[in-house]
């Protein structure tokens, strides 16, 4: 008999209910070249003898006994991974299902990417009864989001064998999470992978072990054993030295590891976490229905609690926004106080800084917007510069060619003005004395001070925000100024994306203009700014010269432009996807390229490139392309 080529790993533990049925779907997948190894663990009822039967039909099972119960799920996988065969191990809980494809679309997901430590697929949670399903694993690799919390359930990730081995496979030691703490040394050695395709079915139960053994303190005791044991990588990530992909990951725990949130009061989170609460409330009752409602009245069910919960959403969202605009319970913020933070923060006279604000979140502010922008600019004075966003969505009009000219509010033109998402202050600057427009469809930035009107005139459409835009002739000495906001809005972070030259950096868009004759533009753009919160742990490490000062109900934090761009230009080296979302249909099209480059390169996405771009050549590099 030839050597299989993948191993599955199926601990078996008193699941006389559903072993014969595991133990089936894995026998039955398309993938033939296969061995499963079934221990069981001194089970006092009949799924010993389920196996043996099994076993006895099968030639392709290898089983195992214990005579004494190891206390300990991780235990009897470690045996059972020394005594596999294959180039790939798998587990196999004995209560799931197998998809008939799984080993098979893994496997060749897996030959075509010899770099990986790890391919994984969808996988569905689902009832006891297998007929309803409560929740979904389809989530992106990402090592940040892999730290705070695990979504890459066991039968849907195939382990290349070598890299299992490299980390030491499986500690004994923990009881609990076993297969996560497992995850997150093997990405440490190498990228992982996910397809959408359907693999497993996790079947949800009181009697399986992660819910009789459930143990958060063990989880953040192993993430902790992780980044300790990483002390020496840790402390050259905060002299920013990234130089593979390993340092990338590891950066990337350590960033989970802080603190993800700006600082907030507790006043302001109310209403928001009032809001999460009353959403978690609605979702249980839907689950316990789900569990205990006969079929008729749980479909009835489900449809008034589905009508119940997007009332409730709604009007949970509208008391968040009546609350923001109600000055009763906020503070009353005058010009000079914000004045005065700006200065403690490090904002000074001659200071060329790119602004972003959300008045909302800081409190009730005398003057409203204008007060705002009179403290800027009395802060940086007309020796400085203020940049701010003023950006045109509604001009965007996606990566698809229109089929007819846009109606001309979807068009740009030089006095349109932003967008309300941007905020009042940032429509108050644009329309500001001695302010000039940095024209772009969709993406523009209003400027003020020391040499505005020449700084403007030497930037009209750009590729957006790449070294030949504005931000690479502000990143040597900019600063960042976030006044109520969080990194999300932080425009610079874009820069770094080109700067690692991403494979994605040519994904393009269409824009309307008030053109007649060409009422259609296509101009590059980058990533969504949504993950960009990933690199708030930043604020708290030592890294970045940056200062943050309490205002009202939030803060005011100057940063650094050079050093946050250069810390995220090394990550997106390694991990290029890092400041993609999961869920815009953008950020998926960024994705998809990113797989086609990786497939095509056949190499983990550390060796892409050389590096981020010298310093010294890419400015030489912009002025050739205006």
């Amino acid at each position: 008999m030839s050597e299989p080529l993948v191993s599955v790993l199926m601990p078996l533990y008193n699941s006389q209910a559903y072993v014969a049925e595991a133990i089936e779907s894995v026998c039955r997948e398309n993938y033939a070249n296969i061995e499963l190894l079934i221990c069981d663990d001194a089970s006092t009822d009949d799924s010993l003898a389920i196996a043996r039967d099994c076993a006895a039909r099968e030639p392709r099972i290898r089983l195992f006994t214990r005579e004494q119960n190891s206390g300990s799920v991780s235990i009897v996988y470690r045996s059972l991974a020394e005594a596999v065969r294959g180039k790939y191990l798998i587990a196999s809980d004995s209560d799931d299902v197998a998809m008939p494809r799984r080993l098979e679309t893994l496997v060749s997901l897996a030959e075509r990417h010899p770099e990986t430590s790890l391919v994984y697929g969808t996988v569905y949670v689902v009832s006891q009864d297998l007929a309803t399903r409560l929740g979904v694993y389809a989530t992106p690799f990402c090592p940040f989001r892999l730290f705070r919390n695990n979504f890459i359930p066991d039968g849907g990730a195939l382990i290349r064998k070598a890299a299992y081995d490299a980390v030491g496979g499986y500690d004994p030691k923990v009881k609990w999470a076993e297969d996560y703490e497992l995850r997150l040394r093997l990405a440490t050695f190498g990228p992982m992978i996910h397809t959408d395709k359907l693999v497993y079915l996790y079947r949800h139960h009181s009697e399986s072990w992660t819910a009789r053994n459930l143990d958060i303190a063990e989880e953040e005791s192993f993430k902790q054993n992780l980044l300790r044991r990483e002390k020496a990588t840790v402390e050259r990530i905060r002299t920013g030295r990234i130089t593979c992909y390993r340092d990338a990951v590891i950066a990337a725990y350590y960033l989970a590891a802080t603190d993800p949130t700006s600082p907030r009061s507790e006043r302001h989170a109310f209403p928001h976490l009032a809001a999460r609460l009353i959403h978690r409330s609605v979702g249980s009752v839907m689950y316990l229905l789900r569990i205990v409602a006969p079929k008729s009245v749980e479909r009835l069910g489900r449809s008034v609690m589905y009508v119940a919960s997007r009332i409730v959403k709604r009007f949970t969202r509208r008391a968040v926004q009546a609350w923001k605009r109600t000055p009763l319970f906020h503070p009353r913020i005058t010009g000079s106080a914000l004045t005065a933070a700006l200065a403690e923060a490090g904002l000074r006279a001659g200071d060329q800084a790119m602004v972003h604000c959300s008045m909302s979140t800081i409190g009730w502010i005398i003057g409203g917007a204008p007060t705002v922008v009179d403290a800027l600019t009395a802060t940086v004075g007309e020796g400085g510069r203020l940049i701010m966003p003023t950006f045109t969505y509604q001009c965007d009009l996606g990566t698809s060619e229109p089929t007819a000219p846009p109606p001309a509010w979807q068009r740009y033109r030089p006095n349109l003005p932003c967008s309300r998402e941007m905020g009042a202050v940032a429509e108050a600057f644009r329309c500001g004395a001695g302010t000039f427009r940095i024209h772009h469809p969709g993406l523009s930035l209003a400027l003020w001070g020391n040499d505005a009107e020449g700084f403007a005139a030497r930037h009209r459409l750009f590729d957006s925000f790449s070294p030949s835009s504005p931000l690479g002739e502000l990143y040597p000495d900019a600063k960042i100024v976030m006044i109520g906001t969080t990194f999300e809005t932080v425009t610079f972070l874009h820069l770094a994306e080109y700067l690692a030259e991403v494979p994605y950096q040519d994904y393009s868009h269409y824009f309307g203009m008030s053109d007649e004759n060409n009422p259609v533009i296509r101009l590059r753009t980058t990533g969504a700014s949504a993950a960009f919160t990933k690199f708030t742990g930043l604020l708290n490490s030592g890294l970045l010269h940056a200062r943050t000062v309490t205002l009202g109900n939030s803060h005011v934090t100057v940063i650094q432009a050079r050093e946050l761009v250069d810390f995220a230009a090394k990550m997106l080296r390694y991990l290029p996807d890092f400041v993609l979302g999961e869920t815009t249909t953008s950020c998926r099209e960024r994705r998809q390229l990113l797989n086609a480059h990786a497939a095509a390169a056949a190499l983990p996405f550390g060796s892409m490139r050389s590096g981020p771009t010298d310093a010294a050549n890419w400015r030489a590099n912009a002025v050739s392309q205006r």
